[in-house]
């Protein structure tokens, strides 16, 4: 990857560190899969009675293992391939014409400087993570 995309990825990181961008990771699946496997254990060891305890602690279980928000900064180091992370400095590279790319903190600056700049980065974050990795942002 290049020295530019490494600078625009992470500029992707700061501001969305700083608008607090998270991901919605939908694992109802996986949730779903650990309370049955509680109920059924619960049910095995102790009938009726056990397959109450069983539901309720594979309800805890699913909720202690199955995350619910992911940062966007966590999206972007650890679920993307260097693919996706250079199609992402591409797009976001697209709207910084103009400014030179020497540092990550020249480069929010002048992002930050630049009136609705900011803001358009973000969108364009957010819609590349919804559109071409089908991910909710919030």
């Amino acid at each position: 990857m290049s020295r530019k995309s490494q600078i625009i990825l992470d500029v992707c990181e700061i501001l969305a560190q700083q608008e607090n961008l998270k991901v919605t990771v939908k694992e109802s699946a996986k949730g779903a899969a650990i309370v049955g496997v509680g109920t059924f254990i619960g049910a095995l060891f102790g009938g009726k009675n056990g397959l109450l305890a069983g539901a309720a602690l594979g309800s805890a279980a699913a909720m202690a293992l199955v995350s619910e928000f992911k940062s966007v900064v966590e999206i972007i180091r650890d679920d993307m391939n260097d693919t996706e992370r250079e199609k992402l400095a591409r797009s976001v590279g697209s709207l910084l014409k103009g400014i030179n790319i020497t540092s990550v903190g020249a480069v929010v600056a002048a992002v930050s400087a630049k009136s609705g700049l900011k803001s358009k980065v973000v969108n364009e974050i957010t819609n590349f993570l919804q559109n071409e990795m089908q991910l909710n942002v919030s």
